[in-house]
């Protein structure tokens, strides 16, 4: 048995369907296949690297305006939209 959050949590990220399927076949999953159903949102040859760009990119932002759009995907997620508008205004 799988716990319930981590159900959820898989749901989220892939749709009901595709949950489902991975969950009940238990048939491994491939970078390419966890690509097109959402389970993964980047596949790359060189992980190090591209996780340094990432970084890179993510640094040459303003630090404020980072943590406001870290607030609200985390009210988003959580479901608060009134949170969400309380930010931009």
């Amino acid at each position: 048995s799988y716990p319930i959050q981590d159900i959820r949590r898989l749901a989220a990220a892939v749709g009901r369907s595709q949950a489902a399927r991975l969950m009940f076949t238990a048939q491994p999953v491939d970078a390419q296949n966890a690509l097109a159903i959402g389970l993964v949102d980047l596949v790359c040859d060189d992980v190090e690297a591209s996780g340094a760009e990432m970084a890179r990119a993510i640094a040459r932002n303003d630090p404020v305006s980072l943590a406001v759009l870290k607030d609200s995907l985390a009210n988003i997620m959580a479901g608060d939209d009134s949170a969400f508008d309380a930010q931009f205004d």
